[in-house]
């Protein structure tokens, strides 16, 4: 067995890595020793609540790896790469026009991917990721907003079906 450190939602946590017919002894090892099962729902709201982004989610290769918030992942003295231009314009100019932010939704309804978001009756982004989150007991949600509107605590507007739905910015 291997043990790798990976926080998956922003705290500290790890992989194992385990052969096939090892699992069943292992889970069991660990559920003995006090260890608790959760689901890919539990998962996915404590990496939103963290303001973790996930590829194909939150991003994907279309995206500049500072508009994913994933400047930690970029190592500037290992050579050459591709868009090391582009980084490094970013960096020592100027600002993205996009960023990732988190924000929780006021009232019951959970948002889907790609709800647009509005703010000042302009649409300033969209949404990427939302669930429950029984921690804040309220809908919280990551998405694009353009820079116009990154300020922590600002307020916008999810356009959900015919709904209109407030929220606040979070993580700015």
């Amino acid at each position: 067995m291997i043990c790798v450190r990976h926080s998956r939602a922003g705290a500290d946590g790890f992989d194992l890595i385990v052969a096939r017919d090892h699992v069943p002894s292992v889970w069991d090892a660990l559920i003995a020793n006090g260890g608790r099962p959760v689901g890919f729902g539990a998962l996915n709201i404590a990496r939103i609540e963290a303001g973790v982004a996930w590829y194909g989610d939150d991003f994907d290769e279309t995206m500049l790896a500072p508009e994913a918030r994933l400047e930690a992942f970029i190592a500037e003295n290992k050579g050459c790469y591709t868009g090391q231009e582009v980084i490094a314009r970013i960096k020592n100019r100027g600002h993205v026009n996009r960023l990732l932010t988190q924000f929780q939704i006021e009232g019951e309804v959970v948002p889907q991917y790609g709800d647009p978001i509005f703010a000042n009756g302009k649409e300033v982004g969209w949404v990427t990721s939302a669930e429950w989150s029984f921690r804040h007991n309220a809908p919280y949600a990551l998405g694009y907003l353009r820079h116009e509107v990154w300020q922590d605590s600002a307020l916008v507007q999810v356009l959900h079906g015919e709904s209109r739905l407030s929220a606040r910015v979070t993580l700015s």
